[in-house]
């Protein structure tokens, strides 16, 4: 065996040691030793929902559409988040119209849990700043 092959199988055995593998040994005499290291990755959900919305007045939709009943308790589970007001839902679009009060502490993730807690199930795009067109505000 040439000097290159024991330092490659002495690598694999450390790798595999590390917690890189697993490696097991008959793997390696039979030279069918194999393995991958994943790259990190970052949830941009998390990130997106963890942003701070600055002042302003905002728009949501949401899916699925919802009928007078649901808008009621929507601007209500909307309106209790400290540092919103001005909370109104449209059933005709299915969207939820909200400000968020200057010096206000108010993330995605507030609205998304308002939401997901008067309307279970539903789902709701990322707040745009009304007459801007601005997707994730405050970034």
């Amino acid at each position: 065996m040439s000097m290159n092959i024991k330092i490659g199988l002495a690598v694999l055995i450390i790798v595999g040691w590390i917690g890189i593998g697993p490696i097991r040994a008959e793997d390696i005499a039979a030279g069918t030793t194999t393995f991958s290291v994943s790259t990190p990755t970052t949830n941009a959900t998390t990130i997106a929902a963890s942003t701070v919305l600055m002042p302003g007045r905002y728009t949501v939709t949401i899916a699925p559409s919802f009928n007078g009943g649901m808008a009621g308790r929507l601007e209500k589970a909307v309106g209790n988040i400290g540092g919103v007001k001005s909370v109104t839902a449209e059933a005709t679009d299915s969207s939820i119209h909200f400000t968020v009060k200057r010096g206000a502490n108010v993330t995605i993730s507030d609205i998304q849990k308002a939401v997901a807690n008067a309307f279970p199930g539903a789902v709701m795009t990322t707040p745009i700043l009304e007459h801007s067109l601005t997707a994730n505000p405050g970034l």
